[in-house]
C-alpha cells in the first residue's frame, strides 16, 4: 500500500507543479485506454504510471488502475479523462499487503497509530519503475484505445 501511495504522490506532485493553468478541466486530452498481460492473462488489480518524456511543456503524467479482465482507462485530472498526447514511459505494479494486521504502538510523542502492512509487488520487479520497465508507448493526438501492455517475467 505505501509503493501505491508513492507512486500516486509523485504523480500528483508532478502534475500539479507543471503550470500554473485552470485545473478543473485540460484541454488537448486524448483517449487511452488498453489492456496489461503477463503470460496471456490479464492482469488484474495493477496500478500503471505513465511518465511524460517528450511532447511539449503541456506533458502530463496519467495514471490507471486494470480490472478482471486487465483492462484500464487512463486519468490525468478527472476520473478517466484520458491523457496528453506524446511520449511516455510506464511503470506498472500489483501491490499486495501481507502479514499480520500490526499492532497498534505508541510513537515518541505519546500518539497511538497502527503501522502499515508490508507490501510486496505480484509483479516483475523491472516494471515498477519506468526507468527500468522497458515499456515506452508514443500516444498520438487522436489517442490509443487498444493499447496492450504485455509484460514477461
Amino acid at each position: 500500500m505505501r509503493n501505491l501511495f508513492t507512486f500516486a504522490l509523485l504523480m500528483l506532485l508532478s502534475t500539479g507543479l507543471a503550470g500554473c493553468k485552470d485545473k478543473s478541466k485540460l484541454s488537448g486530452l486524448a483517449p487511452c485506454s488498453g489492456t496489461v498481460m503477463m503470460d496471456g492473462q490479464p492482469v488484474e488489480g495493477a496500478f500503471l504510471v505513465f511518465f511524460a518524456t517528450g511532447g511539449g511543456t503541456d506533458m502530463r503524467n496519467a495514471s490507471g488502475r486494470t480490472d478482471a479482465q486487465g483492462k484500464f482507462t487512463l486519468t490525468t485530472l478527472s476520473p478517466n479523462d484520458g491523457i496528453t498526447p506524446g511520449d511516455f514511459a510506464v511503470a506498472v505494479s500489483k501491490n499486495e499487503e501481507y502479514g499480520p494486521i500490526p499492532k497498534p504502538v505508541i510513537d515518541e510523542n505519546g500518539v497511538e497509530f497502527t503501522p502499515e502492512r508490508p507490501t510486496r509487488n505480484l509483479l516483475p520487479a523491472k516494471y515498477a519503475s519506468a526507468k527500468t520497465s522497458q515499456l515506452k508507448f508514443t500516444i498520438p493526438e487522436g489517442g490509443n484505445k487498444n493499447l496492450e501492455i504485455v509484460l514477461e517475467k
